[in-house]
Formats: C-alpha cells, sequence, structure tokens
C-alpha cells in the first residue's frame, strides 16, 4: 500500500467518528489522488502573469481604439468650429453691410433735414 493511500485510510478512520464512515469516504474521495491536479504557487504565479499580460495588451489595444476616437472627434470638432467660424464671418459681414447702408441712409436723411431747415430759415428772414 502506498504512503498516499495509507494516508487516506487513516484520514478516513480520524473523520468517521466525528462524521461517520460514508461521509468520510465521500470527503476523502474529493480531495485528488495525483499532486498535479493541485494548482501550485508557481502555477498561481504564472496565471497570474499570463492575465497580466493579456490585461496589458488589450489595455493598450483600447487606448489605442480611444486615440482614434478622440483623433476622428477632435478633426470633426475642428471642422465643425471652422464651419461656425465661417458662417458667423459671413454673417458678420452682411450685418456690416447692412450697417453701412443705413448709416449712410441716415446721413443723407440728416443732411436733407438739415438743407430743408436752412432753407426754411433763409426764407423766413
Amino acid at each position: 500500500m502506498s504512503s498516499d493511500v495509507r494516508r487516506r485510510v487513516e484520514l478516513i478512520e480520524e473523520l468517521a467518528p466525528t462524521v461517520g464512515r460514508e461521509t468520510a469516504v465521500r470527503l476523502v474521495d474529493e480531495i485528488p489522488l495525483v499532486p498535479s491536479d493541485v494548482a501550485t504557487r508557481a502555477d498561481l504565479d504564472a496565471l497570474e502573469q499570463r492575465i497580466d499580460d493579456r490585461m496589458d495588451d488589450r489595455m493598450a489595444a483600447l487606448r489605442g481604439e480611444l486615440a482614434g476616437a478622440v483623433g476622428t472627434l477632435r478633426a470633426d470638432l475642428e471642422r465643425r468650429i471652422g464651419d461656425a467660424r465661417a458662417a458667423t464671418s459671413a454673417e458678420l459681414g452682411a450685418i456690416r453691410d447692412d450697417l453701412r447702408n443705413q448709416l449712410r441712409l441716415m446721413i443723407f436723411a440728416i443732411l436733407g433735414t438739415l438743407f430743408t431747415l436752412a432753407g426754411l430759415t433763409l426764407a423766413t428772414s
């Protein structure tokens, strides 16, 4: 009888008075016989490293995607700002032209009023 089997039998006999023989046998059967079925600290460390590497790769890919999306958004925003500036400039130009025309009309109206008042003043004197 190998030492592993002997140890399992001893464990069953130690547990039997506490939980009953049938339960002790079921519990001990759940313990793996072959040590390779049990993960070692080195196995867990290697798994952790693989997970870290995958996460690093995914984070790098995500950063790349975000950088591309931000670049696209920036270009779109700059284009829209340029369009808004052009539209605003055109509107301001139109307003400026309207103000010039109105100012010209007001000056001619004031001059006409002044000449009329001057003419009336001369006519009444």
